[in-house]
């Protein structure tokens, strides 16, 4: 699960198991290597992320057709201390 964790900033948006498998072979060969072949482990990583909220399917595949991802970015809070400055704000130096 790590390594597919660790691919996805690299992911195209959206992304499927392929894109997923094809950056962590081309990041990391070695666990890229060990996952000849086991696509199953690569798909249950993600149905895990899915669940935690760290993606989203966008399109669900269908036999041979991989399910579509996108990463879930959370909504940005603002608070009262972190508003932009204007110009009638002190300054202090």
């Amino acid at each position: 699960m790590d390594a597919v964790r660790r691919a996805l900033p690299a992911l195209p948006e959206p992304f499927n198991l392929r894109h997923v498998i094809g950056e962590i072979q081309r990041t990391d060969p070695v666990m890229g290597a060990l996952l000849e072949g086991k696509s199953a482990s690569v798909s249950a990583a993600l149905k895990r992320l899915q669940t935690e909220g760290t993606i989203e399917v966008v399109e669900l595949g269908s036999g041979k057709r991989p399910s579509t991802y996108r990463l879930v970015v959370p909504e940005a809070t603002v608070e009262e201390d972190f508003l932009p400055m204007t110009a009638d704000d002190d300054i202090p130096f």
